[in-house]
């Protein structure tokens, strides 16, 4: 296994930032499908949309 900043990852550390990876990619296509209420610039899926977004960016570092 190499060591420094780049390390080798095992198995277990792939399949959970697989499953993260997976569950924010979920949650970024449900929150966009919620629809925005009218009069307002932002809507009730913004949150979803940020949190499930990082949740598949950052789940590889």
């Amino acid at each position: 296994m190499e060591e420094g900043p780049l390390k080798a990852r095992n198995y277990p550390d792939i399949a959970t930032g697989a499953v993260f990876t997976l569950g924010g990619l979920f949650i970024l296509s449900r929150a966009l499908s919620i629809h925005s209420m009218p009069g307002l610039p932002v809507g009730p899926g913004l949150f979803p949309t940020v949190t499930g977004g990082a949740m598949a960016f950052l789940a590889w570092f």
